[in-house]
């Protein structure tokens, strides 16, 4: 079951990270398009901070200078996120080393069977966070 739910899940991750032209218009506002890769229609690449999006076209600002840049010439936007994988595994580990610590079946609580219900619990959430980071963090693809 678990070998299904696994390989279920990296065959649909890349499924999250395709988005359309509105994903620009809402989280201008939030700031999060600091790393922006766009290429255009002739093969040319520009990266820099998206300031103004309209329906339209956008304004990319790089080093010290904004350009225009029209929709019908882009071909592809790519917004790169930090990963947040590292994050989800420290939470992952916390999470799951807790839960073991706190199993109530062991009946002489020794230490080696506490240990081992913690690496268990600790080692099956660490892994469920570092695949949530990468989810959270992937980057987002828009062809508009």
């Amino acid at each position: 079951m678990k070998k299904y739910l696994a390989t279920t899940l990296l065959i649909i991750s890349p499924l999250f990270c395709a988005e359309t032209w509105d994903y620009l218009t809402n989280n201008l506002i939030q700031g999060s398009l600091l790393n922006t890769v766009i290429t255009l229609n002739d093969g040319t690449v520009k990266r820099g901070e998206i300031v103004f999006v309209n329906s339209n076209n956008l304004q990319l600002k790089f080093a010290t200078k904004t350009i225009n840049i029209e929709r019908t010439q882009i071909a592809q936007i790519i917004i790169e996120k930090e990963s947040k994988a590292l994050f989800g595994v420290g939470i992952g580990m916390i999470l799951g080393g807790t839960m073991g610590l706190m199993q109530k079946d062991n009946v002489d609580n020794t230490f080696l069977k506490l240990m081992s219900g913690t690496v268990e619990y600790g080692t099956f959430f660490m892994l469920f966070g570092y695949y949530i980071g990468y989810l959270y963090g992937i980057d987002v693809i828009i062809i508009p």
